[in-house]
């Protein structure tokens, strides 16, 4: 069975002190396709770096499509 997630592409991501980058790619686990991290492009946050985010890391999504990192 094929699944698509490409809509949380370009989500914002933010943690509890403001803004950290945006999701832009997922990393699968081969064996059982389940997403195993989340890729998020940091922008100027870490100089222009990407790095990678847990599914369970992230809290909620609010209305304006921003999702929160828990601790």
């Amino acid at each position: 069975m094929l699944q698509v997630i490409s809509p949380p592409k370009g989500f914002s991501i933010e943690a509890s002190d403001g803004r950290i980058g945006t999701v832009v790619d997922f990393l699968f686990d081969d064996a059982s396709w389940k997403v195993r991290c989340l890729v998020i492009d940091c922008g100027t946050w870490l100089g222009g770096r990407k790095a990678l985010i847990h599914p369970s890391a992230i809290s909620q999504e609010d209305s304006s499509g921003s999702n929160s990192l828990s601790r």
